[in-house]
Formats: structure tokens, sequence, C-alpha cells
């Protein structure tokens, strides 16, 4: 489909969604914005979810999500194929279930939320706890399912011969388990420890009310973050004056976004998470550090780690990755939000790269870097309207793996708008444009589906289309 026809199209199909939606939307009753931006909503009101909250302090809570998604690039035969949208876009193209995830939450008492934000307030003078566990069902459960124990489930493995995203198959995971203690110590501290998301950048991986993620497509930056450990982290209040809200936090990991560790070095990381005391201002800086690599040694269980970790070495290879976010609001309508972010990855000695579990392509390190830049405007208690413009220089083609993707710069702009058809659903609908510049100049970086062979990419520029409805309940 040509370029130009497509975009006609898309833009028409764009403001059909958003004249449609927004007339329902419109048609709702007013609601107190508070009430509306705030979940859970249905299970936390149930009898089963009383009668938790009473024994055990917790919430019970969930997010369901499905879309469609379409773009100009896929030809006709790949379109019913998996994973045929741009890497951060949704899973597929047409209908998909993207997933469901099931919550209980009991926060510790404290002014602040560990590895989120802090908050206004005094300081709790009370010993206290808290845990959460997340059960993800679903096309997007595969980042979590991938990852360490959920990998090994015979329910997550796909087709023999083929990369384990060439299908359209649902997957089972538990993306975070854990359990926080907090204490009255300097100006309150907590401690948390299991398998969690520490939260390095702008965007997070689940759509909940709360999250900054305003689209239906993710940012090349969330794709190459590193998210998710089993470890433990300590937050503690740093400072709270005039000038705002100042969070630090900081923990051990065993490797990067894995259930089982793949050498026998663990990670570090830290934030820092300052806020004004009225919460429109924030500023963010994260980092975390650490081996990468997959013991040679350990090469026996490669597919415990395949293809989440390509790296194999007899040494280790550390890699880091930083990020800076920034954002305010300056009146109730408005919020302007930014990330830089740069990573680095060691390739010496005897450092393997493996796309292909039977050959070793010798790897010499690489390095990527990334900008996004957020703009939403609040038109009404139901309807905003977002603008997203991002650049992710990943010249090596390291860092959106376990994908595969040739060395580029690529860039993109998002057009979208969230409608709040009531206060448990939301429709986000998006118009999204990308382009690349290849590192390798006769190489094409869109159009490839996850395959056994070489890539099939057919384009350097892709247009996408795309709607999800998120419930909360």
């Amino acid at each position: 489909m040509k370029h130009s026809h497509f975009k006609k199209l898309a833009l028409s199909q764009l403001a059909i969604y958003l004249l449609a939606a927004s007339s329902i939307a419109t048609a709702q009753p007013k609601v107190d914005g508070a009430t509306n931006t705030d979940g859970p909503f249905l299970l936390a009101d149930t009898s089963a979810g009383k009668a938790i909250k009473e024994a055990t302090g917790a919430t019970v809570f969930g997010l369901m999500q499905a879309g469609y998604s379409m773009n100009d690039v896929t030809s006709s035969a790949d379109k019913k194929k998996s994973r045929s949208n741009t890497i951060p876009g949704p899973s597929d193209e047409g209908p998909q279930f993207n997933g469901m995830i099931l919550a209980i939450e009991k926060l510790p008492e404290a002014n602040f939320i560990p590895r989120i934000t802090p908050l206004p307030g005094p300081m709790s003078e009370k010993y206290s706890w808290g845990f959460r566990a997340d059960l993800h069902y679903g096309r997007d459960g595969l980042m979590s399912a991938a990852n360490g124990i959920e990998n090994t489930w015979n329910r997550n493995q796909g087709a023999p011969g083929l990369p384990p995203n060439a299908n359209h198959m649902n997957y089972l995971s538990f993306p975070m388990v854990y359990v926080q203690a907090y204490a009255p110590i300097g100006l309150g501290t907590a401690v948390t420890a299991g398998r969690f998301g520490v939260n390095l950048g702008y965007e997070i991986p689940p759509s909940w009310r709360q999250a900054p993620n305003f689209f239906y497509s993710r940012t090349y930056a969330l794709v190459s973050q590193i998210d998710q450990i089993i470890g433990s982290q300590i937050s503690t209040n740093l400072v709270r004056n005039q000038y705002g809200m100042l969070l630090g936090e900081f923990g051990f990991g065993k490797g990067y976004q894995i259930g089982r560790d793949n050498n026998n070095s663990n990670n570090v990381f830290g934030v820092l998470r300052w806020r004004s005391n009225d919460m429109s201002k924030f500023i963010s800086y994260s980092y975390i550090a650490g081996d990468e690599q997959t013991d040679s040694s350990r090469s026996s269980e490669a597919m415990t780690w395949y293809p989440n970790h390509p790296i194999v070495a007899s040494t280790g290879q550390r890699r880091e990755q930083h990020s800076l976010v920034a954002g305010f609001s300056p009146n109730a309508q408005w919020k302007v939000a930014g990330e830089i972010m740069h990573g680095k990855q060691e390739g010496s000695g005897d450092a393997c790269y493996i796309l292909n579990p039977d050959a070793c392509v010798p790897f010499t390190g690489a390095t990527y870097k990334g900008f996004n830049g957020h703009l939403t405007y609040k038109a009404s208690e139901t309807i905003r309207y977002g603008l997203r413009y991002e650049i992710f220089k990943d010249p090596q083609g390291f860092a959106l793996t376990p994908l595969g993707t040739p060395g580029a710069t690529v860039q993109a702009v998002t057009l979208g708008a969230n409608i709040d058809l009531n206060k448990n659903l939301v429709l986000r609908p998006e118009l999204r444009h990308d382009w690349a510049k290849t590192t390798q100049g006769g190489v094409k970086f869109f159009g490839n589906v996850p395959h056994a062979g070489p890539p099939t990419a057919t384009d350097n520029q892709q247009t996408t289309i795309s709607a999800d409805l998120l419930f909360y309940f």
C-alpha cells in the first residue's frame, strides 16, 4: 500500500475514532475528576474484595486491554503473522488481546510510594508493611514470561525452530511479586524485596491509570529499558523542605530482567526522584549497571536466557544504562515531559553475540542513546490529547534485541487521544509515523516479522494506526 494513500486513510479513520468516541464521552454524566481517574473500581467493592481488604488491608484490582492496529508496510501475507508492527508498537496487526492483569496490593504507610514517587504530607511514625503480586496473561505477557522462571513453563513455549515471539500465543507470567517494610528511620525509610519493576525511565510496561503511559504504542527507550529484576532495594526520603521532596533509592538485582541469574554477578541500580511540593514539577535520574553476559560455562542452559540475553562470554561484560526524566504541569490543562537516556554494553575477550543458537558472532560492544518528548492537553474531564516525538540511536543494533533489528537511528511522531468512556473504560486511538536511517545503507528497518532465516524488512518508514480499550476493574 502506498504511504501517501495509507496516511490519508489513517487520518480519516483516526478522525472517525475521535469523533465517535468524543460524542460518547461527552454524553456521559459528569464525574468528579478525582473519582474519574482513581482506581481500582470494581473488584475492591465486591464481597470478596471487601473481605480481603478487611483481613489483610490489601486492595484487589485489575486491568484488561484489547486493541486493533494496522500499518502500511507489512505485506498482506505477513499481516496475519505475529509481531508485524514496529518494535514498540502493538504486538500484532488486526484485533488482539494485549492482556489481563490481576493484582493485589497493600502499601506501607509512608509519605512516599517505593519505586514510584515521594508524596506530600508528614512522615509516618509507625512501622508498617506492604506487598504486591501481579498475574499477567495475554500477548504482552511475553516480556516477563520470556525471562527466567516462566520461560521454562511448557505453556509459554512456542513452536520448535521458531523464535519465541513468532506466534500469536498468549503468555502467562507473574511480573511482580514482592514485600515491603517501612520504618520511621531518618525522614522515612522502606525496603522492597522480591520481583519488581524498578521504573528506570519515563514510561512503564503496564498502562495503569496512574502511569505516565499516554499512548497505546511505547517508546524505543522503553524497549531498551532494563526494568524487571529479582532483588531488593532501599528507599529513603533524603530532603523535604520548601524546595521540594527528594526520594533516593538504591538496590541490587540478580541479572537483567531474569528470574535465574545467567552469571555470578549482581547488578546495582539507583534512582533520585525529586518532586515539587505541589507535585506539578518532577525530575528523576536513574541508572543500572552490572554484568550482562551469559557465562559460557553455562552454555548447556543457553535457551534459559536466549534470546533475551544474547551475549555469551567467559568473562564479565558490563552493561550500564542512565536515564534523566523531567516534566512540569503549568496548569490543570497542560503537561510537558521528556527523557534523555544513554546505555553502553561492553564487548571484550571471547564475547559472542548469539541470535541463532547455533552461531557465534564476535561481539566488541555497543552504545545507544535516545530522547523522547511528550505534550498532553486536557480538553475536558473526559478527553485528553497527546503528542510524542522520539529519536533513538542504536548504531550496532543491540539495544532493541531480542528482536534482532539492524543498526539505525530511528525517529517517530505519535498523535493520539485518551477518551474516558466512563470511569472504568478508556479508549486510546493513535496515529504513529516512524522513519529510520540504517547504519548499513542498503538495509531496511521496517516490515520484518519474526521467522527463521535472514531479515525480510522492506522499508525505512512506516505509518501505523491503532486503538486500544483499557478496562479497569
